[in-house]
């Protein structure tokens, strides 16, 4: 798998994961089937506060 977008939203971030071999050639064979993003929840469950893994830009 190869993430190839992520959007950022307030309280998650979207990832786009298609596969490695399919990023390489673009040959529709290697396509996932039913594949969707991937949600990543950034509100830290146990205490209710926002976790911070953003890089410094």
């Amino acid at each position: 798998m190869a993430v190839t977008a992520i959007e950022e939203h307030e309280s998650a971030w979207i990832v786009s994961w298609p596969s490695e071999e399919f990023m390489r050639t673009r040959n529709s064979e290697f396509m996932l089937v039913g594949n969707g993003p991937y949600l990543v929840d950034r509100v830290y469950v146990g205490s209710g506060a926002y976790r911070s893994t953003r890089s410094a830009r």
